[in-house]
Formats: C-alpha cells, sequence, structure tokens
C-alpha cells in the first residue's frame, strides 16, 4: 500500500487537472500536503459548481484504475509537448521526470505518486477560499464519515427550509439576500438616529459616552466623527450578538489605547483610535476617575 503522502499529492495532481477542464486560466501557485487534509493554492476564483464537477470527475478517473507512469524525459522534449504541466521557467535540468496518469494527466514533478489510481481511494473537497485574485481549495481523501455529516447537514436543513433537496440552494440564496436587504434597510434608519451621549467633564476634557446596539464599526466611526471636537474623548459601547465592543476616539492629552488598557486586555489601537471586548459595564467606571 503506497503511502498516504502518495496518494494524495497524485490526487492533488488528478483535481487540479479536474479543475482546469473547466477552468483552463487556473495556475496553481503552492501545495501544502497533509495526512488528514491537504490544501493548494491557484490563481483565478472558483466557485461551487466548478469544484463539484472537479470532484466528480476526479473520482470518476480513479475507479477506472488508471496507470501512473513515471519516466525521465530531455526538457526539450517536454517543452514541445502542449498537454505537459509544469513550471518550464524554472528548471535548469536537461533531463526531468514526468508523471502521467494514463490518458488524464501529464506533468513535470519529482514527488511520490501510486502506481494506479485504484490506490488513491475517494476525494472529497472538503471547502475552497476566495483569496482576491487567488483561491485556495481543501480535499480530504476516503473521508466517508464527513461526507455523511454533510448530507445529514443538507437534509436537516430541506425540512427547516420547507423545500427538497434540489430547491435547497436557490432558497438559501433568497434567504439570504432578504437577509442583506433587512440589513441594509436597518443600517439607513441608524443613521438617521440623532443620539444623546452621557457627557462629563473632567480635568478640561469632556467625555461622551453612549452605548449603540449592533451597530457596524464604520457608523460608529461616522457616529464618532460628529462628537469628536477639541479636547475631547468619544468612548461608544457596541452591543452584538457574541460580545460587548468598546470603542474609544481621542482629541486630547489622553491616549484611547491607555485609556482601553483600563477596561480590557482584549483589543487594541492607537493614541487617536483603539477598539476591544469587555464583559460588564466597566466603561462607566472610567468616566467617572480623575485623568491625569
Amino acid at each position: 500500500m503506497p503511502s498516504i503522502h502518495a496518494r494524495m499529492h497524485t490526487a492533488e495532481h488528478m483535481l487540479f487537472r479536474s479543475m482546469i477542464n473547466y477552468k483552463p486560466e487556473l495556475e496553481i501557485i503552492k501545495v501544502e500536503t497533509d495526512e488528514e487534509e491537504t490544501k493548494f493554492f491557484v490563481y483565478g476564483k472558483l466557485d461551487w459548481d466548478t469544484m463539484l464537477n472537479a470532484e466528480e470527475l476526479v473520482n470518476k478517473i480513479i475507479s477506472e484504475e488508471r496507470d501512473v507512469k513515471i519516466k525521465e524525459i530531455p526538457i526539450e522534449e517536454a517543452r514541445k509537448d502542449d498537454s505537459i504541466r509544469g513550471r518550464f521557467d524554472l528548471i535548469k535540468e536537461k533531463n526531468v521526470r514526468l508523471v502521467e496518469v494514463d490518458g488524464f494527466d501529464k506533468c513535470l514533478c519529482s514527488g511520490e505518486h501510486v502506481k494506479n489510481t485504484k490506490e488513491i481511494g475517494k476525494v472529497l473537497v472538503t471547502g475552497f477560499n476566495s483569496l482576491g485574485k487567488k483561491s485556495e481549495i481543501r480535499f480530504k481523501l476516503d473521508a466517508f464519515s464527513e461526507l455523511y455529516g454533510l448530507a445529514g447537514i443538507a437534509r436537516k436543513l430541506t425540512t427547516v427550509m420547507g423545500v427538497e433537496t434540489g430547491n435547497l440552494v436557490p432558497a438559501i440564496t433568497i434567504l439570504r439576500s432578504n437577509y442583506e436587504s433587512s440589513k441594509k434597510q436597518l443600517r439607513e434608519l441608524q443613521n438617521k438616529l440623532e443620539i444623546k451621549p452621557e457627557v462629563k467633564s473632567i480635568n478640561g476634557i469632556t467625555y461622551y459616552h453612549y452605548e449603540f446596539d449592533n451597530y457596524e464599526k464604520q457608523q460608529l466611526n461616522a457616529q464618532a466623527n460628529k462628537l469628536l471636537k477639541e479636547n475631547s474623548v468619544v468612548v461608544f459601547t457596541n452591543k452584538t450578538e457574541r460580545v460587548r465592543q468598546i470603542l474609544i476616539y481621542s482629541n486630547s492629552r489622553i491616549s484611547a489605547i491607555d485609556l482601553l488598557k483600563r477596561v480590557t486586555k482584549k483589543g487594541g489601537g492607537n493614541e487617536k483610535s483603539a477598539m476591544g471586548v469587555v464583559e460588564n459595564d466597566e466603561i462607566k467606571r472610567i468616566l467617572h476617575e480623575k485623568s491625569n
């Protein structure tokens, strides 16, 4: 039985070949092979339709038990074959190692591989992330328990959403669109809200404090800019679903980050602005402290 590295590495070759069958413009950047889960990075944008089609194709080829052939050929011969993948610009040797999955993929590679695709097992794409112009792809081999887990989640969602499996993605897409629309309407209403902050004057510095409920940071910054004047400090607390945020803005001799550190160690910033997380209402305490 070949090593897990050989199986993963050959599977990566084949999965990428399957992907460029649907998206020829993709270019591989780097590969990080691991026994549990392998990930690789490509130039180009991806979507689930592409990845599911590629997953289906790679597993079809694997099931056909194709031979994996390895041989050395002259670099000039490799350059003439457009079906061979490789970083030709980095190769200085006269001879190169060609790894060929019979009738499916040809790639220049010095790594360890299986002798036949039947030794690989089933490929499961566990996820991908779009990172600007790049994408990260993750996959596992023979991850049957994870596959059944994902199938179970999908079946539960059909009951929650009240739709058949085939209509699940469109139903969730509509739900997401409605959610984003509601968020936008809420932000518009919040932006129109005229706030009346608590005001304290301590040693020549005016402190403004106001408590928000589930506002976005961009909105809080805009509200702070309306209040912040010379020799003033604006302190906002913002209740979210998971944590209580504290945002401090200073246009005075008082450092925002130093003020934040009196309340919590969870956060960061600079003299002008700082943001962190608090577990209780400690912020009101500092408004009554004498500032140095």
